[in-house]
């Protein structure tokens, strides 16, 4: 009998996370260049946004964020790999898709912040209002996560079960002294 090699081993289910990856996207251009585009991870949107994040990229981000949330999801990731350039009215519109994805009853998540725009995030104090990952991937990892059910304790069978009490209790007497009647 040959021994086995651990190298050949497939790890355990719970180690293997395959993500799921449909190849529809939608995209926004801006004359020849993509603004954003809408994809999904295991049925979880991204919204990736290239180009700079300031007032020009405001219609591309609620256009995609609206197509997002047309599911109905309980999370929606905007992926900002690929911005090139912030300022400071990026702060305004994250602070409006993060409101209107909370409207709707998701929560917004940033992935891959650049560091121009995680500074400007940060200084002006609203980075801590968003959950955010080094990728949209380990994002959806984490969302997984959060959404797997937690284990039920199962309740042994002698406590599931109350037989009915076969004594009932009558009061005839007030529990306040001032009403109780004497005969």
């Amino acid at each position: 009998m040959a021994a086995a090699n651990p190298r050949n081993l497939r790890p355990s289910s719970r180690e293997v996370r395959p993500l799921e990856v449909e190849p529809l996207m939608l995209s926004w251009l801006d004359g020849e260049v993509v603004r954003a585009t809408l994809r999904h991870i295991s049925e979880v949107p991204v919204i990736a946004l290239g180009g700079p994040l300031d007032a020009t990229a405001l219609e591309h981000c609620r256009r995609s964020l609206e197509a997002a949330l047309r599911a109905r999801p309980r999370f929606v990731i905007v992926d900002l790999s690929a911005v090139t350039d912030s300022d400071a009215a990026c702060i305004p519109l994250l602070g409006a898709m993060r409101r209107k994805a909370a409207w709707h009853g998701a929560q917004l998540w940033l992935a891959a912040l650049p560091d121009h725009v995680r500074a400007t995030l940060h200084g002006a104090g609203v980075l801590p209002l968003y959950p955010n990952e080094r990728t949209a991937t380990r994002a959806v990892d984490i969302i997984r996560l959060q959404q797997q059910p937690s284990r039920a304790v199962p309740v042994p069978e002698h406590l599931s079960q109350r037989p009915p009490s076969s004594r009932t209790v009558h009061r005839s007497v007030s529990p306040y002294p001032s009403q109780t009647r004497t005969a």
